[in-house]
């Protein structure tokens, strides 16, 4: 039954990416090994296995009928493969293993225990699955911010036409007045009042597009807050993936995906910094807000990739990597150096306390 295999079927994938000895811990070779999980996995999921527990002696008599049941499944499926005499052996003895060591409330206990397990796995890989749907999400969120940025440069190319257009315009206005001084005409006050219009036009446009760029810009800093949160949100989620990894949940280290989306944001504040300038007014709050965003992306990029072993004896060497998530994007063609300091654990503490 394919529904009722599902959760080995998604197991299997797993196993693929999960080190052996997190394999080994799941499925003891001397109690619950592998095999028994394979070979009988529609069985196994399909029996009622969350009502047993060790303190209920009486479910003893339920829990050996499902341990016979098990035993007479594995000779079954031993006696079918005529054709291969190493696995057929082999699945026999796991059989007769089953049948002279396991205690039927325990074995009972032992497989809710395995299939437990086996769904947080599973659901950790689809949070982690989540996430990565998100990014892809938030890949696309900056793409549509990198246009709004695009749109501020374009409205200040336009502002930057018309003020020659302008300017242009009213020399032209200033030269007809001259002429017109001179050697009135009759055709005076149409032609300065036509070249007055478009002055005018100008100027409207002008003011137009000044408060349209205000606006965008002010948009921008806004939208660029909400992606670097949800950036945020997504690494912390990483750092909570690695530390959860050292206890055998699957982890995809790949920090690509948020270096590339810590150098878009960079790259957006950088932009965006540069047009403000350009604006030549005041605009405090604008220029607030994107100091304060670029400090914090400052400070968050750095990244413990490789962590250190959970338990380190007196005198042994081990291995850990930093990455700086901006890297070059910072500070193009100059490396960053990192500085590293070990600290004893009552140092750590102290500086928790001072930070808390």
């Amino acid at each position: 039954n394919s529904l009722i295999m599902a959760q080995w079927r998604e197991m299997t994938f797993l196993l693929n990416i999960m080190d052996d000895q997190t394999i080994s811990s799941l499925y003891p070779a001397a109690t619950f090994p592998i095999e028994f999980r394979h070979y009988l996995a529609s069985w196994i999921e399909e029996q009622r296995w969350e009502d047993f527990s060790l303190e209920n002696v009486d479910q003893e008599v339920p829990a050996q009928t499902l341990l016979n049941q098990s035993i007479h499944l594995l000779q079954t499926v031993a006696q079918g493969n005529v054709n291969n005499v190493v696995e057929r052996m082999k699945l026999m003895q796991l059989s007769k293993n089953l049948l002279n060591s396991q205690r039927p409330l325990e074995f009972a206990v032992m497989v809710k225990d395995v299939l437990r397990k086996e769904k947080i796995i599973i659901s950790e890989k689809h949070k982690l699955e989540t996430m990565q749907q998100k990014v892809n999400s938030d890949e696309e969120d900056i793409k549509k911010l990198t246009k709004k940025v695009a749109l501020i440069m374009e409205y200040r190319k336009k502002m930057h036409q018309l003020e020659e257009e302008f300017n242009w315009e009213k020399q032209n206005y200033e030269c007809m007045q001259a002429i017109y001084q001179q050697n009135p005409s009759d055709m005076k006050d149409r032609e300065m009042k036509a070249v007055m219009n478009k002055i005018k036009t100008h100027e409207f446009e002008r003011h137009r597009l000044s408060m349209e760029r205000k606006h965008l810009l002010r948009d921008s800093v806004e939208h660029l807050k909400k992606s670097q949160d949800n950036f945020l949100s997504a690494l912390n989620a990483w750092r909570w993936e690695q530390h959860k990894s050292v206890i055998g949940y699957p982890f995809s280290d790949d920090l690509n995906p948020l270096q590339s989306w810590s150098e878009q944001l960079l790259v957006v504040n950088s932009s965006l910094r540069q047009e403000l300038m350009l604006v030549h007014e005041p605009l405090s709050d604008i220029e607030e807000g994107l100091k304060a965003l670029l400090k914090v992306l400052i400070e968050s990029s750095f990244v413990v990739e490789l962590q250190p072993p959970q338990v380190i004896k007196t005198q042994s060497k081990f291995s850990a990597t930093v990455r700086y998530l901006l890297g070059e994007t910072l500070i193009p063609g100059k490396p960053v150096t990192v500085k590293a300091q070990i600290i004893n654990e009552l140092q750590a503490r102290s500086m928790g306390a001072a930070l808390g």
